[in-house]
């Protein structure tokens, strides 16, 4: 598991918070292995983690319908999910169902709330929630969501928890270890696959492919691919060209890839 679930605790309890909202993509993944690939790659959709302290009631995703998939079929360790939104999908008679179509049938058949602030608001209402001290990665929060919540709960206590979130994660699992060095050294051979067609003549272009196919076939997945000839090599962001390698000059990477949710960033 990536949660260091006895460090957020303590960190609950010293903040003297009833519960905690993880609303930024790498906060709700790392709270409970949900990635929300809409969440990722796009600003506007919404996912959370609402996480009570221990006496406060059962940790729980809130999802939008079009990603129950995606809770399915991940290796999500918390079970309760709260859905909003709608998905329309038909299932036939005649349909094989595996493990996770039949989780994501499961999940489908839940109650169903019409927005994700509509759902937050039903998770902390459940969780008597009204007049109690929460903790809001406020990162993720679209603008009005925080005075929407507010208004409902005049009572409660909603203070700032981004940066207590980025506290928690400073202190890394067995298994986000793991995954640091595996993804590391994915970029490490990924460049040696690159260097490998570094010859007169091959462009920064061909070195890229070399270096992205590598770490496909190392399992992760490309995030990124500066690599630079001669001159070229100067520019900090620089993106793969047409440009070909001359004799004698220098080759630089920042280069990393994406393994279970980690990252490198290699600078050579």
């Amino acid at each position: 598991m990536l949660l260091n679930e006895v460090r957020l605790k303590q960190c609950i309890s010293a903040a003297r918070l009833d519960t905690v909202i993880a609303t930024t993509p790498e906060n709700v993944t790392y709270m409970s292995g949900f990635w929300a690939l809409p969440q990722w790659i796009r600003r506007g959709p919404q996912a959370y983690v609402v996480w009570p302290a221990p006496d406060k009631g059962t940790p729980e995703i809130i999802a939008s319908t079009s990603t129950l998939d995606l809770v399915a079929d991940q290796e999500v360790w918390v079970s309760k999910v709260r859905r909003y939104g709608d998905f329309h999908a038909n299932v036939g008679s005649s349909t094989t169902v595996d493990r996770a179509n039949e989780r994501h049938l499961q999940l489908r058949d839940l109650p169903r709330h019409g927005d994700a602030i509509e759902a937050l608001i039903a998770a902390l209402e459940e969780a008597r929630l009204g007049r109690g001290r929460i903790g809001i990665d406020e990162a993720g929060l679209p603008p009005g969501y925080q005075e929407t919540l507010r208004a409902h709960f005049p009572n409660a206590s909603f203070l700032p928890a981004t940066a207590l979130l980025r506290e928690v994660r400073a202190v890394k699992t067995a298994d986000e270890i793991e995954r640091l060095g595996q993804v590391a050294q994915i970029a490490e051979r990924s460049i040696q696959a690159a260097l490998a067609v570094a010859q007169e003549g091959a462009t920064e272009a061909d070195l890229a492919r070399a270096f992205h196919v590598r770490t496909v076939e190392e399992g992760a997945l490309p995030v990124l691919g500066c690599i630079g000839f001669g001159e070229r090599s100067a520019l900090m962001n620089v993106q793969p060209s047409d440009r070909r390698l001359r004799a004698g000059e220098i080759i630089r990477f920042d280069v990393g890839g994406r393994f279970r949710h980690y990252r490198a960033d290699i600078a050579r």
